[in-house]
């Protein structure tokens, strides 16, 4: 099991790649609303 040190550790270590996933959720969420707010218009 990792303890605190390591999950920060692993924090500090893997920063760009925990931004890179948060970012591509945004984006995917922000795609996501645009489809369901064109098949409103469109439907």
């Amino acid at each position: 099991m990792l303890n605190s040190f390591d999950i920060f550790t692993y924090l500090k270590i893997e920063k760009r790649p925990i931004r890179l996933v948060i970012f591509h959720k945004i984006v995917k969420h922000y795609i996501t609303s645009i489809i369901k707010y064109v098949s409103v218009i469109r439907f």
